[in-house]
């Protein structure tokens, strides 16, 4: 996760701004125009949410983190929410 946030913040700093998520413009591009495409992305996200329990799951179990919903913080900072993480 820190890789990713360094990253992101090296391309927003470098760029000026930040990237979109690739599989989210397609996502907004193509979801009402091709159901498969859609339900493909959709699977996307949803493992990208898995991976992410995963690894708040192991930080967890390191002792890196503590007292935190797992499944609801990975919801939340899945790239179909809104939220920041």
């Amino acid at each position: 996760m820190e890789l990713g946030y360094l990253f992101q913040k090296e391309i927003a700093q470098t760029l000026g701004q930040t990237l979109g998520c690739p599989f989210g413009n397609l996502a907004a591009e193509m979801s009402t125009q091709d159901e498969p495409i859609r339900q493909k992305v959709e699977r996307v996200f949803e493992m990208m949410e898995g991976r992410l329990a995963e690894t708040l799951q192991a930080a967890e179990a390191h002792g890196d983190i503590k007292d935190v919903d797992i499944p609801a913080t990975a919801r939340r900072c899945s790239p179909t929410s809104r939220a920041s993480c």
